[in-house]
């Protein structure tokens, strides 16, 4: 977070007068959040704010993801705007509300530079909250890999763009990112998540699924790569593993063959047979993509590799910039 203060949250308190026009803003530094998840402390805060504003019969509150922030706070219901249409507070209305309205923001920093485990996991339980595995995107005309490649103390993300059913390349590009975060297993976001945020806004055309090469919900938190860049850009995403991070699952035998991955009692992935005389694949979903449609696709983008066509190809671009 800015003005040097570290890692933390910001709480800012926005109060809207009538048609939605900002009266006034103030910014109050949290340094951490030690409730057990930030939904529940957002959740007091905002009713002690409703109580205040003595808005309470009209306020609910609302969730909603944005360019690597959680934004949360409250939506007046006689507008019907908020995150179920996409519309949020900072959206102008052209109803009148005849009394002053309170919103509550809270910024949630989903890639922290700390060390701080207690806070890396109040962020992960964050993403795992809010990942979704239900389909929620649009017909797939073009899909993303991506991949990541490292020199020295810098990662490279590479992402190219396919179009679906071809496979043929529509678009590619990459960003060189310092490394702020050390290498700590089942935290990789941290430390390459920036990369791919930012590669992926240089994007000409924004496809319709990321691929990523590294696991989604199968993570013993439920926040892998895919699934935090899913929940980050709230976008439909699918993580490809090439070994498992978590659960159980028997070897499937021949090409095309799958099993289930289960961890805890629940089933987080599959364990897919890509290639004959190749380690299986782990297939999960990362974010706004169901469990079986997660297989569907990546075996509908298999060419003959033991990884799936973007991934492959977003591998391929990213050791082709690490060299030049």
């Amino acid at each position: 977070m800015g003005g040097g203060r570290g890692v933390g949250t910001i709480l800012s308190v926005l109060i809207y007068s009538k048609n939605w026009r900002l009266r006034t803003k103030s910014d109050i530094w949290l340094p951490s959040i030690k409730s057990p998840s930030v939904t529940s402390f957002i959740r007091k805060t905002m009713i002690k704010i409703r109580a205040a504003a003595k808005h309470t019969p009209t306020f609910t509150p609302f969730v909603r993801l944005q360019s690597g922030v959680v934004w949360m706070g409250l939506r007046d219901h006689r507008l019907g705007c908020g995150a179920g249409h996409g519309r949020g507070l900072h959206e102008r209305s052209e109803r009148r509300v005849e009394a002053d309205t309170v919103a509550v923001t809270v910024m949630i920093d989903l890639f922290p530079t700390t060390s701080d485990q207690n806070m890396l996991l109040e962020v992960q339980r964050a993403v795992a909250a809010h990942a979704e595995t239900e389909d929620r995107f649009d017909e797939i005309r073009t899909i993303s890999g991506v991949d990541q490649a490292f020199a020295g103390e810098k990662v490279i993300s590479g992402i190219v763009t396919l179009d679906y059913e071809t496979m043929e390349e529509k678009d590619r590009a990459y960003a060189i990112v310092a490394t702020e975060f050390p290498y700590i297993p089942t935290f990789l976001a941290f430390r390459e998540g920036k990369a791919i945020v930012s590669a992926y806004g240089k994007l000409a055309h924004k496809p319709e699924l990321l691929m990523i090469g590294r696991c989604g919900i199968n993570h013993p938190r439920s926040a892998g790569l895919a699934t935090h860049i899913g929940v980050a850009l709230d976008i439909p995403t699918i993580g490809v593993s090439k070994s498992i991070l978590c659960g159980r699952s028997e070897q499937p035998a021949g090409t095309g063959s799958v099993h289930l991955l289960m961890y805890g009692g629940r089933q987080i992935g599959w364990v897919l047979k890509s290639k004959e005389n190749c380690n299986p694949i782990i297939v999960a979903p990362g974010h706004r993509v169901s469990m079986e449609s997660s297989i569907e696709i990546v075996k509908h983008c298999l060419r003959g590799y033991k990884l799936p066509e973007p991934t492959r190809q977003a591998h391929i671009y990213a050791n082709l910039v690490k060299r030049t």
